[in-house]
């Protein structure tokens, strides 16, 4: 059973405009996570969410306390933590399979895996049309954000990692795309997902458990069980999100960071 541990973690930076003086980022930030959950970090702008998505993909170490995976101190990148990327991570010069194979060839899988699982994900992700094509003759916004999932997801990793970004810039329809095809992703692996992101109604229908960061530096002001993603695939999204217990826990966990 996969297991995320933050154990008493901070981390600050220096300050720019003094260079003897530093900045808080996080702040004495526990938590553990045990198996296949779904698991949301919500704060604004400065809060630390993404440094604790950096965090637990190994890019960077804590000033103080331990961040553990599997309950081995997590000292560097790997492959067992997959990152979903901004589309501007991609290789504009390689093709849409190519890209979503770069991982796979790393990782020594033989050719004819590797093209089975392209075609796999490729077609979860409705991408097969543009297999062929150039990175830099994709033009549509939406495609390039989806080919960064493929080229995550892929790998298959125990732990998927998703920023902000490919979140935010992602109209309705697409989400509603995007929250299918990692629902059919969890349901085929059982990874453990974990998003940081500012946006309440995605953390509540996404993810099990709610960490939420409030201040600079920033602290856990609650964590939350949510049963809406559950909910969801019962009443469907539009009607969990119409509701008055999804809007009442909306309102609790903005004015928390606000």
């Amino acid at each position: 059973m996969n297991r995320l541990v933050f154990d008493h973690v901070s981390l600050r930076y220096q300050d720019h405009a003094d260079s003897s003086r530093l900045l808080g980022d996080i702040e004495d930030i526990s938590f553990a996570v045990e198996g296949d959950r779904v698991v949301a970090v919500v704060g604004k702008s400065g809060s630390g969410r993404d440094t604790i998505l950096r965090l637990i993909a190994g890019y960077i170490k804590p000033d103080c306390g331990r961040v553990l995976w599997n309950d081995l101190l997590v000292d560097g990148a790997s492959p067992e933590r997959g990152v979903v990327f901004h589309q501007s991570a991609l290789f504009p010069w390689l093709s849409v399979a190519e890209n979503i194979e770069f991982g796979l060839k790393l990782k020594n899988m033989p050719k004819t895996a590797r093209k089975q699982r392209i075609a796999e994900y490729l077609d979860l992700l409705k991408l097969t049309r543009l297999a062929s094509t150039p990175m830099y003759k994709v033009t549509d916004y939406h495609d390039m954000i989806f080919v960064s999932f493929a080229r995550c997801l892929v790998m298959e990793p125990a732990l998927v990692l998703i920023g902000d970004e490919p979140l935010n810039e992602l109209n309705d329809r697409f989400w509603l795309r995007l929250h299918k095809l990692l629902e059919a992703y969890w349901n085929k692996t059982r990874s453990m997902i974990v998003l940081a992101t500012s946006n309440v109604d995605d953390a509540l229908l996404m993810a099990s458990e709610i960490h939420v960061l409030r201040g600079r530096p920033g602290r856990i002001a609650r964590s939350f069980q949510s049963d809406f993603n559950e909910k969801a695939k019962v009443d469907g999204l539009e009607s969990v999100r119409a509701s008055r217990d999804f809007r009442d826990a909306c309102r609790e966990i903005v004015s928390l960071i606000i």
